[in-house]
């Protein structure tokens, strides 16, 4: 089962994400439900993970631009923490772009693989298979970036595509 937990101090924010994710057909989750947790307190969310490991944790996700407010295409500014993955998925509507704001960790997209930090940019085609790992311990990794022509999560046409194995994340230095 794929374990997802949403922090936030937005309850309309959690409501959101947690509607939104619920949108991926099971079939891109191992044929499963996905189990979702949501905690308004990072002390709370961090005493659960603690004792029950989760995939994905998503922190102060916020979306100031999007469907909600007239516009196609959505703003949206993602918080990972320390160790952290955004396992492997698409967006079959739309393209994304992104600014690393701070932080360090491994990005794919298709067959590439970099090191990223604060200042860089990347650019994701629709369609094309991408993912993010927070290789610090003590940081979070921060980006704020666009999806192009999708004004929310659940018109981006995501699919979720697999987990994230050690091979993706070496990074050639050639």
């Amino acid at each position: 089962m794929y374990r997802i937990m949403l922090v936030d101090d937005e309850m309309n924010i959690l409501s959101a994400l947690k509607r939104a994710l619920l949108t991926i057909p099971f079939d891109d989750l191992d044929g499963e439900r996905p189990e979702i947790e949501t905690f308004v307190s990072a002390r709370q969310a961090l005493a659960r993970i603690a004792g029950k490991p989760v995939d994905l944790v998503i922190t102060d996700f916020r979306m100031p631009i999007g469907r909600h407010n007239g516009s196609a295409t959505a703003l949206f500014w993602a918080k990972f923490m320390p160790g952290s993955v955004h396992k492997k998925h698409r967006h079959d509507n739309c393209e994304e772009l992104y600014y690393v704001i701070s932080g360090h960790g491994v990005a794919g997209a298709g067959p590439d693989r970099a090191k990223v930090r604060g200042g860089h940019v990347h650019y994701i085609p629709k369609g094309v298979e991408h993912f993010m790992y927070n290789t610090s311990k003590t940081e979070p990794l921060e980006v704020i970036g666009i999806y192009i022509g999708a004004g929310s999560v659940d018109k981006t046409g995501y699919v979720y595509t697999g987990d994230v194995t050690p091979a993706d994340l070496e990074v050639s230095t050639s």
